[in-house]
């Protein structure tokens, strides 16, 4: 029995390091440029009286995406260029202070949620 077994044991003890090394993984960097559109139907009611209204917002976002350890991210989300309609066809107000805007993040895995049988 020990000859049949020694080469079983030797091929799961080059397997078991080479499958430890497959569950890890790591990030790459990158930075790409997003165009997000979305536009609002809504109706509001008001002393009885309804009104329709409809906004939209066109963005234009840079995203760096960097390794800030090996299993967490630094995300870094820039606002290129916004506008905007707003419910009275107009431009909300302030909105040419979010140029420029640079929000940062990090994010790793985390716990996996438990699963709903």
């Amino acid at each position: 029995m020990f000859p049949r077994s020694l080469p079983l044991a030797f091929a799961l003890g080059l397997a078991l390091p080479a499958t430890v090394i497959a569950q890890g993984f790591e990030y790459a960097a990158g930075t790409g440029q997003y165009r997000v559109s979305s536009t609002t139907a809504g109706t509001q009611e008001a002393m009885g009286q309804t009104q329709e209204f409809d906004t939209s917002s066109d963005q234009l976002l840079t995203l760096t995406v960097a390794r800030a350890h090996r299993d967490t991210l630094l995300v870094t989300t820039v606002i290129d260029s916004m506008a905007a309609v707003g419910p009275m066809g107009m431009t909300p107000p302030g909105l040419d202070k979010l140029i420029g805007l640079r929000v940062l993040a990090r994010t790793s895995p985390g716990p996996t949620p438990p699963r709903d049988s």
